[in-house]
């Protein structure tokens, strides 16, 4: 009995202490649940940092910099509206406050609102022309030329004293900020991607397979330069071009700069470079000015690299699986044109009212889906990935989850350390709802850096039921159920 009483007396003391550090915690300063919740999403503790900040807001209702806190919090858990909220809450309070206007400007940069975007930006960098974020996204803003300019004023004053930098730069945002450089130097006031095609047409594709039953993918046939066709696997979660190592040497690349990248497994950032073609054929529609990027890793088993279909994102693109097709027609005419067509807000052409908008961020085309019903979550539509996959750690609160231990993923990042499958789930998006009887689970939450979390894929085995037509330019998608009728 006295072992036993000894035994609890530590745990008296720390819930002593417990009761001591939460009673502090309700009394902290909004600069203090602000730092906290820095260290949360240091952790990647999301939903640990939504809570203490709201707990914070509901006690400091007239702070902005707690709000613009919160925003930038659900923005990364992928409650993009429920960001927009908090950012618009910031600048009612100060609307001086270039954090929150830098916030609300990517809200509306995802939701295809980047003419909106486009004036948060240029109100963050007049309200506070000394912050440095505030000038990274106001050079975004301005014709090439002067971006440079900019661009290397924001590059000397983050400096690089310390881990993180100047200001509190972080070392990969600097690394970012010279890889633009370089590119912006020889790029120019050249049109990337730029093509003469205007009118329809249709592309072949072609089966990657894993062996003589398992479908990998879908490849597109490439050639950089003039050089040998190249099968490139067609990834509407990749951006761009990616090509091995010795594709970029067949076809006489040249390094221009330096970048990393990351992707599904647990083998972390991978090292790459960037060069620029003078010319791409993607079947028969010609590309000038083309970066690609180049990876001495084998990007997903043997294939010579990926294509990410936003290359084409001044069509209508149609991915038709059933007939080993990708076609591509005019986009309807906007009603109107401004002078800066990259900046422009969303239009829903009259023939276009029945598609489903999606999150745009970065490459990525993000959909809110219903999993059981439940409160919509972001699932990215990857033609990249053979398989469908979801996060563990969101899937096991509806059926638990069993391990995979003959199963083996691979992305971009390498092997995924543990693979596990859930039971059945039902998921809902557009008009459309489906049941599948598990889905493979593997960490999905640390793929993106800075950017909405991913909760799950949309990957080959759940596509293929789908012709999936997409206008990249005003961020609309519609998948038509062609599969089986039961």
């Amino acid at each position: 009995m006295i072992q036993s009483i000894r035994r609890c007396a530590p745990a008296i003391r720390y819930a002593a202490f417990a009761w001591i550090l939460a009673t502090h915690t309700c009394a902290q300063t909004p600069a203090e649940a602000v730092a906290q919740a820095e260290v949360k999403l240091a952790a990647h503790d999301l939903n640990g940092a939504a809570e203490l900040l709201r707990a914070a807001t509901a006690r400091n209702a007239g702070d902005p910099e707690l709000f613009s806190a919160l925003g930038r919090v659900d923005y990364l858990r992928g409650e993009i509206a429920d960001a927009e909220m908090d950012f618009k809450s910031a600048v009612r309070l100060n609307d001086k406050f270039a954090r929150a206007w830098i916030g609300l400007g990517r809200v509306f940069e995802a939701g295809s609102l980047r003419e909106k975007a486009k004036i948060c930006y240029q109100k963050a960098w007049r309200e506070d022309p000394a912050d440095l974020e505030a000038q990274s996204y106001y050079a975004d803003t301005l014709a090439p030329a002067e971006r440079l300019a900019a661009l290397e004023r924001y590059r000397d004053a983050a400096g690089a004293d310390g881990p993180n930098g100047a200001h509190g730069i972080a070392t990969g945002i600097r690394d970012s900020i010279r890889q633009q450089i370089e590119e912006l130097k020889w790029t120019g006031d050249r049109k990337l991607f730029d093509t003469p095609a205007t009118q329809h047409a249709e592309i072949k594709l072609s089966l990657l397979m894993y062996d003589s039953k398992r479908i990998q993918g879908f490849a597109l046939p490439v050639s950089i330069n003039g050089g040998k066709t190249l099968h490139l696997l067609m990834d509407t979660g990749a951006g761009g071009i990616l090509v091995n190592r010795k594709a970029a040497d067949a076809a006489g690349l040249t390094k221009i700069s330096d970048f990393t990248f990351r992707g599904i497994g647990d083998e972390g950032d991978r090292a790459g470079q960037t060069a620029f073609a003078e010319t791409v054929r993607i079947g028969g529609v010609p590309f000038a000015n083309c970066p690609i990027g180049i990876t001495d890793r084998k990007a997903i088993t043997d294939e010579d690299g990926l294509v990410g279909p936003e290359v084409f994102g001044m069509f209508l693109v149609t991915v038709d699986f059933e007939k080993m097709l990708l076609k591509l027609d005019p986009l309807p005419p906007r009603k109107s044109v401004g002078a800066d067509q990259a900046w422009q807000d969303r239009e829903v052409a009259p023939e276009l009212t029945a598609y489903s908008p999606f999150w745009h961020v970065g490459h990525e085309i993000l959909l809110p889906i219903r999993v059981n019903d439940a409160r919509p979550v972001l699932f990215a539509i990857d033609t990249g990935s053979s398989a469908s996959l979801i996060d563990p750690d969101y899937a096991r609160q509806f059926n638990g989850l069993r391990s995979e231990e003959l199963v083996t993923v691979t992305g971009i990042s390498g092997k995924v350390n543990k693979v596990q499958s859930s039971g059945f789930l039902t998921l809902g998006f557009g008009h459309y709802r489906q049941g599948v009887p598990g889905i493979l689970a593997v960490p999905l939450t640390r793929v993106a850096r800075d950017s909405p979390r991913i909760t799950g894929l949309l990957g080959i085995t759940t596509l293929l039921n789908f012709r999936m037509r997409i206008d990249y330019r005003d961020s609309l998608i519609d998948l038509e159920y062609v599969g089986p009728k039961y």
